[in-house]
């Protein structure tokens, strides 16, 4: 059989792959597409407040990232794929939070000249229509011809435990011996981070901070590395190990109000037991997310009341005079917590109507600053506090003046820095994370040595960057990450058994792993 000159067929799996995908990313599209508009239109009839024209962009801009979420709900996807659960997260962020932003009027009350409200969420949804766009085209794009691979690290065990110990052992004194003594004692340092009229001042700690807390992800890896066996058969013993990481977690950092210092190793930590121990299926994380949200809800009201509001909750055995007392509620936690649609819609109306000019990279160096020393980066420089407390709450306000704490997320601190051009470029940078990610991940799934598992469950954090801003990723990196980190560098090396493959390869289907792989790590225990 001939074919016309110049036609070339596809020839291997390639084609009937890359056709599959296709016709799949359209079905997720279509679907995504029929619900949002749906519940858009049923939202529009039965919700006064939401008959506007920001639901036409809130709409479009749902069923872009929507189509995302629904790879998260097709059989056969990893339920810890970054790229579907960057999807179902992005859904809440960009649809979900401004249709509850709206609708119970959880915006901020204390910014000067504050815009018509859903003028500027409409305005911002425009934007994150082109910004969603960009972001799928970077996640779509034809990635790089395939290079050499190179093997994967190789865990020595024993190595591992040693450096680990050690380096646990040296956290613990650092925080018993010098970060608790430092406040007093025991007693001293529990009663002085639970004081929010008057919060302790750790940036005078400094390196010894980062040490200091690093040490439960640290023991909570060992752990699970040294009992992975007995972990994968016995999964009540695993929910104590993450029982025992967020209580400590929450004594080490959580005590001054962090909530996300307690969450953040609590999630690096279910993608850990995920790729190394046994993979979680939907219903098994359904518990460990209505905790989440209990958690965040209830942590509310400790991190603005302290120890006070928990009384009081107690007391009266209801939280309607806590919510009232801090301002904490659910429509609160699900806008202002797991959202940033107030804060942004605010910054791009300052923007639009010229009340501020972009800031060129302010709040990008600060947060790089304080992680070197004063003899090279003197700590004379303004932070994202003072920038945020003339762009929320007064123009004329100087360094120091007042401390906003606001956190604007990525497309946030773009348009702060960059304008409308660095709100958009987010969403592309938002994307090529998820693809780095994404690969990571992939690698470490498809594979059974231990050092890329490690490595991708701490990576995975990132998923969530759209949420946040640079100087917090780099914090809690710092914090959490890097420790566990530099741990697998030193305790691993390259194989330098079997030759590198070449030349593409096609995508696979998820299998489960086998149930008792050997490989190298167990035989270097």
């Amino acid at each position: 059989m001939s074919t016309p000159a110049g036609l070339v067929l596809p020839v291997g799996p390639e084609a009937p792959v890359q056709s599959g995908e296709g016709r799949k990313r359209a079905w997720e599209l279509l679907a995504a597409g029929a619900f949002t508009t749906s519940l858009s239109l049923a939202l529009v009839v039965c919700v006064p407040s939401l008959r506007h024209w920001l639901m036409a962009p809130v709409t479009v801009g749902g069923t872009v990232i929507g189509a995302e979420a629904v790879r998260w709900f097709r059989r056969g996807t990893d339920v810890l794929e970054p790229r579907a659960c960057a999807g179902l997260f992005g859904f809440h962020f960009f649809y979900v939070v401004p249709v509850l932003t709206v609708v119970n009027r959880t915006w901020g009350t204390d910014y000067y000249n504050p815009p018509d409200w859903p003028e500027a969420i409409g305005a911002l949804s425009v934007l994150n229509v082109v910004g969603l766009c960009v972001y799928r085209l970077v996640l779509d794009a034809p990635g790089r011809p395939p290079r050499r691979r190179q093997p994967a690290r190789i865990l020595n065990l024993r190595t591992f435990y040693l450096f680990g110990v050690v380096a646990a052992a040296v956290s613990v004194a650092l925080f018993f011996g010098y970060q608790v003594r430092s406040f007093g004692g025991f007693s001293a340092f529990v009663a002085a981070m639970t004081n929010r009229a008057v919060p302790p001042d750790l940036t005078k700690l400094g390196s010894i901070l980062l040490i200091s807390q690093a040490f439960p992800l640290l023991v909570y890896t060992l752990a699970l590395v040294r009992w992975r066996d007995a972990f994968a058969r016995g999964p009540v013993r695993l929910a104590l190990l993450l029982t025992g990481l967020v209580v400590t977690q929450f004594f080490v950092a959580g005590l001054g109000g962090s909530r996300s210092s307690t969450l953040w190793p609590l999630l690096l930590a279910l993608v850990m037991a995920h790729l190394v121990v046994r993979r979680l299926t939907r219903r098994a994380l359904l518990g460990p997310a209505v905790l989440i949200l209990v958690f965040l809800y209830g942590a509310g009201f400790f991190k603005v009341g302290g120890v006070d509001s928990i009384r009081e909750i107690r007391q009266t055995g209801s939280v309607t005079q806590a919510e009232s007392s801090t301002g904490r509620n659910v429509p609160l936690l699900l806008t202002g917590d797991l959202g940033r649609t107030d804060v942004q819609a605010l910054v791009l109306h300052r923007l639009l109507s010229g009340q501020m000019q972009p800031e060129y990279g302010t709040t990008y160096l600060a947060p790089l600053r304080l992680w070197l020393p004063n003899s090279i980066a003197p700590l004379d420089f303004e932070t994202k506090r003072d920038v945020g407390s003339r762009w929320l709450y007064n123009p004329l306000y100087g360094r120091g003046e007042r401390n906003a704490s606001k956190v604007y997320g990525m497309a946030g601190e773009g348009m702060i820095n960059f304008g409308l051009l660095g709100g958009v470029l987010s969403f592309a940078a938002y994307g090529l994370i998820i693809r780095l990610i994404g690969r990571l991940y992939r690698t470490a799934r498809d594979g059974t040595a231990l050092t890329p598992q490690i490595f991708a469950a701490m990576a995975w954090g990132l998923t969530i960057a759209v949420n946040a801003d640079l100087g917090n990723m780099i914090d809690f990196n710092m914090m959490f990450t890097v420790p566990v980190v530099l741990l697998l560098l030193l305790s691993s090396s390259r194989s330098p058994a079997g030759p590198p493959a070449l030349g593409p390869t096609v995508p696979q289907p998820h299998r489960p792993p086998r149930p008792d792989p050997v490989d190298r790590e167990r035989v270097l225990r």
